[in-house]
């Protein structure tokens, strides 16, 4: 008995992983399938049942069965008529087994009867075996599509089974896993923690959720979340299913996420901007920052609206028309405002204001104290505007040239200087070369040149003439900074009108050449010296009468101071004990020089 019971279980799993691929044919191919078991049946009942006894019927039986098992219902409800027609046939019509026609037809009702109960129960069995086996299906692809890990463990901890994605998170192979336990995935530090999740696991039949880390194959650690509950197996076995998640990406988006937050409190504390937030105008946020800025402090401007911080209802009104039409227009923009101080002085702040998305009234703006900047600007526009009236006063121009886009650029100065209106900072093309003195020409281009290459500081001056025909001179003073690889990078300069002074000095020049000739065509002999008695000047008649050349008098101390001379003033030296007081001597005339 127990061989034949191995022998049914055998071929009834044989015939139950059959099943499957049988009900995928044809439909056709299905009826044909119970047509040829109830044929076989009947070639059975001539093989088995030689002689007429009555009960031929029930060879139908495991034809019917095995249709309504392997084949489904259909070709199981074509078996059972054609069964139950052999079936009569045999028993009626060939061999007349029966004597009453109402036996055989009882006979025959009692066979579609049961026949038709074996196909409804086993149609049943079937259709359960079919919803288990579909239950199933999704609950194996629901374990390994599952991005959890699923593991089963006994009650020592080893693994007992688990999804791939449990593999694929520690690294292991499942034979691997199979030969480990929990404890050899956790680090020491979380020993303590899972004792005590080991003590809620028996008191409650189920721990977690919990945050730890496992240890991977490679060695490296993967922050998981776990959680589970005992529950028996059919053999009364108590086995833990837990629920492992991998939360490394949570973790790393976290830190992403605080490192964000940090990010976003260093912007919001930043001591160098201020930071508000509006609705209707009306401050319902503002940074610390802000609230310095203008001295008050946060507490005071929250609730309040932004015409406070004006100077005047027309500053309010005039920036809501020009400034929140820019916003409205772009989206954003950045403004310049003034406010005013808590203590009245006037603040000006650098505004960049957005419009909160989804919001048509809603703003966030940033700013940053201009103030000082304004301060240092007008203190640079009036040192700019003093420069320009020194310049005026000693009509000196400065000019400026950029060697790395060929830009001149000239002060009002110079303008005046040539004669030319001061449209732009930079002259009308070529001004300062078209206005050169031809003759100049040639030596100021040299000299130009000639400093860029050497790099030594240009100092030279040159004639102008202005748009009137007028011939001035001009004095010309710059140096030149150069990149570290000794290109020029741009020329500073001043220009200066020295007509006045260049003709002073050929007046002066003219004046000192009629004296010389004078001086040297004097018969009279003229001697010029310090006060302490040294020679600086003689003209030849001196030299004549005193018997020695002009170059032997001058430097000598040969006249003394004491002598009879005349001062300028006409007043006399004293002379009783000068040597040269002889009637020669007072022919010279001598002059003194401090």
């Amino acid at each position: 008995m127990p061989q034949l019971s191995r022998v049914i279980r055998k071929y009834a799993g044989q015939l139950s992983a059959l099943e499957p691929q049988l009900l995928n044919l044809p439909t056709t191919t299905r009826l044909l399938l119970a047509l040829l078991l109830v044929a076989a049946a009947t070639a059975i009942r001539w093989a088995v049942f030689p002689q007429v006894r009555g009960f031929e019927f029930l060879t139908y039986y495991p034809a019917v069965v095995l249709s309504a098992m392997l084949l489904g219902p259909g070709p199981a409800l074509l078996a059972v008529p054609v069964s139950a027609t052999l079936a009569t046939w045999f028993l009626i019509v060939k061999n007349q087994t029966l004597h009453r026609v109402e036996d055989a037809s009882l006979a025959i009702f009692i066979f579609v009867l049961s026949s038709g109960i074996v196909v409804y129960l086993a149609y049943s069995a079937q259709r359960n075996l079919r919803l288990a086996r579909r239950a199933g299906l999704k609950l194996t692809s629901l374990h390994e599509a599952s991005h959890f890990g699923l593991v089963l463990t006994d009650a020592s901890g080893r693994f007992l089974e688990f999804n791939e994605t449990f593999t694929r998170l520690t690294g292991y192979t499942p034979s691997e896993l199979r030969a480990l336990d929990y404890l050899a995935l956790t680090p020491k530090q979380y020993l303590a923690e899972e004792e005590q999740q080991l003590a809620v696991l028996n008191s409650t039949g189920h721990y977690g959720p919990f945050e730890k880390e496992y240890i991977r194959k490679d060695g490296t650690l993967v922050a998981v979340q776990v959680q589970g509950a005992f529950y028996r197996d059919p053999d009364g076995d108590r086995v833990l299913c837990s629920v492992v998640e991998d939360i490394s990406g949570r973790r790393q988006a976290q830190a992403k996420i605080m490192q964000l937050a940090d990010e976003q409190r260093a912007m919001i504390e930043n001591p160098a901007a201020g930071i508000i937030k509006l609705t209707d105008r009306r401050m319902i946020w503002v940074n610390d920052t802000f609230a310095t800025m203008l001295g008050y402090r946060a507490e005071d401007l929250i609730g309040k609206t932004t015409r406070c911080l004006y100077p005047s209802d027309d500053a309010f009104r005039a920036f809501e028309a020009d400034g929140y039409a820019k916003i409205e227009a772009h989206g954003s923009a950045n403004l310049e405002v003034e406010f005013r101080h808590r203590n009245g002085s006037p603040v000006f702040l650098k505004c960049g204001m957005a419009r909160l998305n989804g919001s048509q009234n809603t703003y966030v703006g940033v700013f940053s104290d201009l103030t000082e900047q304004h301060a240092a600007q007008r203190s640079l526009e009036l040192a700019k505007a003093r420069l320009q009236d020194a310049q005026r006063l000693a009509q000196i121009g400065s000019w400026e040239m950029d060697h790395t886009t060929g830009r001149l650029s000239w002060s009002e100065e110079m303008f005046a200087l040539y004669g030319v209106p001061p449209t732009t900072s930079a002259p009308p093309d070529h001004t300062h070369l078209q206005n050169l003195h031809p003759a100049d020409r040639p030596m100021t281009e040299d000299a130009f040149s000639s400093a860029l290459d050497s790099g030594c500081p240009l100092d030279f001056t040159h004639r102008v003439i202005l748009p009137n025909h007028t011939i001035i001179y001009v004095h010309v003073k710059a140096e030149t900074t150069y990149t570290p690889g000794g290109a020029p990078l741009v020329t500073i300069g001043t220009a200066q009108d020295v007509t006045q002074n260049v003709r002073q000095e050929n007046a002066l020049r003219l004046s000192e050449q009629r004296v010389r000739t004078v001086f040297a065509a004097m018969r009279e002999g003229l001697v010029v010296q310090q006060r302490d008695g040294r020679i600086v000047q003689a003209n030849d008649s001196a030299a004549r009468l005193l018997g020695v050349t002009p170059d032997q008098l001058l430097g000598q101390i040969s006249i003394d101071p004491r002598s009879d001379a005349l001062r300028d003033d006409d007043s006399s030296f004293p002379a009783e004990n000068h040597p040269w007081t002889v009637a020669e001597v007072f022919k010279l005339l001598v002059a003194f020089v401090v």
